[in-house]
């Protein structure tokens, strides 16, 4: 099965108690000739069969679908018929199961939508490259919030693969109660043509995502967004429940004067100031944002009690284990300052010799303190 509506609605104008089933089922082509069927149970616990008719052809697989106004269930299973054999679509026996809440769901987890195979030409060099990529939809069933979907395309037989996320569109819509299918879209890499092969041979994935690692996989590729688009506008209120159990207790409220800055204001601007690298006084006002003088006194206290070594490791954990961080690789920085004694006429001072006025290191005026570089968070 690939996908099923069933639910009884009342559409105005005076009409009411309106039944709506829509089904669509995708089998193998293995005959032309075929028998498929919706098999399911009335209200009073009896089964019968309606039959589904053919619409398209995809290759090596048919569609079939049946849309009537005469019935609703809200059990059922699909039976296909073959060349002598009959097969069942029941979820290894549990049947598939709907209610007036949630009147529709997907085969399984995840199903293929449409795929649709294109080319395209890209230049570069003097050259003009002939390029290919696979873009669609996938249906899936929301069992979690916190869930990663796309396809897998193969290479050297699947002892490779390179996987493309989807991203989520829409939920599909119902005529009453709550829909329980998403559409979710990809689109994978503009590569060079592979004359070798004339289609896309792929697997869709679904994985379910723990709260924690979710949302640190949320945060770090909204950040990289942020930041090659040049905006950052706060954290939302998810990406703030990555951060929230690692700051400490709030101070008490002090009986006079102005109340202490909320963590998630100050951090919010101490983000702002590493993603877009302004001045302190350049940093912006608003109900998200907290002062300047506030968020260098917390930035300044954290580095001393490891605040900011915790969020950083926790960030750091998760990007390792999702493969977002590539060890083998690296990037030095550094930054060089004059002594200022040669101006004065000093001679350099040789081992066991002390300056009597050393000059003040001027990275020490950086706008983040003894965070040289923003590189520091990792």
């Amino acid at each position: 099965m690939k996908y099923i509506e069933s639910d009884n609605f009342s559409p105005g104008g005076g009409s009411t108690g309106v039944n709506n089933t829509k089904i669509t089922a995708k089998v193998k082509n293995t005959a032309f000739a075929k028998d498929i069927a919706l098999h399911y149970a009335q209200s009073n616990g009896t089964w019968v069969e309606r039959a589904l008719l053919w619409q398209k052809n995809f290759g090596n697989y048919d569609i079939f679908s049946r849309s009537d106004n005469t019935f609703v269930t809200t059990q059922f299973v699909i039976r296909y018929s073959v060349d002598g054999q009959t097969f069942w679509d029941n979820t290894d026996g549990a049947n598939y199961h709907i209610d007036e809440i949630r009147p529709n769901t997907v085969g399984g987890t995840v199903i293929l939508n449409k795929a649709t195979a294109r080319r395209g030409l890209q230049a570069g060099g003097g050259f003009t490259f002939t390029t290919s990529w696979v873009e669609g939809e996938i249906l899936v069933k929301n069992l979690s919030f916190n869930k990663r979907v796309g396809i897998r395309l193969p290479a050297n037989g699947w002892a490779s693969f390179q996987d493309t996320n989807a991203s989520f569109n829409s939920n599909v819509a119902v005529a009453e109660g709550l829909s329980q299918v998403e559409v979710w879209q990809f689109k994978t890499p503009e590569l060079n043509l592979d004359e070798s092969r004339p289609d896309f041979i792929f697997a869709v994935f679904y994985e379910s995502i723990p709260l924690i690692p979710f949302l640190c996989y949320t945060v770090l590729s909204y950040y990289r967004r942020a930041v090659m688009a040049g905006r950052f506008e706060g954290v939302s209120d998810l990406e703030w429940r990555l951060f929230e159990d690692v700051f400490p207790p709030a101070p008490p409220k002090r009986g006079r004067g102005m109340p202490h800055a909320p963590f998630r204001k100050v951090l919010n601007t101490l983000l702002y100031v590493l993603i877009t690298g302004c001045r302190w006084c350049d940093v912006p006002h608003g109900p998200q944002w907290g002062s300047k003088s506030a968020t260098h006194r917390w930035l300044r206290r954290w580095q001393l009690d490891g605040t900011l070594a915790a969020m950083q490791a926790r960030i750091v954990g998760i990007a390792e284990e999702r493969g977002l961080i590539h060890w083998e690789y690296g990037a030095v920085d550094g930054a060089f300052s004059p002594w200022e004694g040669w101006r004065r006429g000093r001679r350099p001072r040789g081992e066991g010799q002390r300056d009597p006025d050393p000059q003040p290191h001027r990275g020490a005026r950086h706008a983040l303190g003894e965070l040289r570089h923003a590189g520091q968070w990792g």
